[in-house]
């Protein structure tokens, strides 16, 4: 079943039904790691609540944010296609 597949980036483990969104780009900026010149954002459905101050009606709200992004140095352009393909193979 695909709600029992997970994939593992670095240390971190995602369910690949809950991921919204993934992409790559090139860094502009490897000061310190130029080894990792690509980085892959992930966006994923993690729904969590946060409470906000209205400052027009004094009081707090509940607002409810849906994704979270996930961000990675990766070392080359083939990782972070093989990375991609094989989350929209099972999503």
């Amino acid at each position: 079943m695909s709600c029992r597949r997970l994939i593992k980036i670095g240390y971190s483990t995602f369910k690949i039904h809950k991921i919204n969104n993934v992409w790559y780009k090139k860094r502009l900026f490897c000061i310190f790691d130029k080894d990792l010149p690509y980085k892959l954002t992930i966006e994923y459905y993690k729904p969590y609540i946060a409470f906000r101050y209205n400052v027009v009606f004094k009081m707090p709200l509940l607002v409810t944010e849906d994704y979270e992004y996930y961000s990675f140095k990766i070392d080359t352009e083939e990782t972070c296609k093989k990375i991609i393909n094989k989350i929209k193979k099972f999503n």
